[in-house]
């Protein structure tokens, strides 16, 4: 199975307004920013 995209909207810190979407490459992607940014909400 590959996931190709990920889209979080009023989930934890996402807000619905301003939604997040990630189009993901195959191989390898990592995940990087400031603390409570909501990459742990992602990885759970």
């Amino acid at each position: 199975m590959y996931i190709s995209e990920i889209y979080a909207s009023g989930f934890r810190c996402f807000d619905p307004a301003a939604p997040l979407q990630l189009k993901l490459s195959s191989g390898l992607n990592i995940l990087v920013g400031p603390n409570d940014a909501g990459k742990a909400a992602l990885n759970n």
